[in-house]
């Protein structure tokens, strides 16, 4: 899953990261309802469980066949984004 993750998810998954940590601190408190249904959207938003990423139609591959599909598609992105003229394309916008 991390070879989907781009630099912009880092800090969701650094938001979840310390919704656990709260969670797990007081797993009694009144706040463990709210934080258990808050871990339980970001899990869904960034495709940790195999329900989540059949949703978001994330495969997984196993081995250097996975490594290889994510260094080319990460290649790819990089190229179209060099190969932009406008400074705006670069934002990701949709045309």
């Amino acid at each position: 899953m991390s070879g989907e993750f781009l630099k912009a998810d880092l800090g969701g998954l650094h938001i979840l990261a310390e919704l656990y940590n709260r969670f797990w601190a007081d797993p009694g408190s009144r706040t463990a309802v709210e934080l258990a249904r808050e871990i339980r959207l970001c899990e869904q938003r960034y495709g940790l469980s195999p329900v989540d990423r059949r949703r978001l139609q994330w495969s997984i591959t196993r081995g250097d066949q996975a490594v290889d599909r994510t260094r080319a598609r990460r290649k790819a992105a990089a190229l179209d984004r060099a190969a932009s003229k406008d400074p705006r394309d670069l934002l990701g916008l949709v045309k």
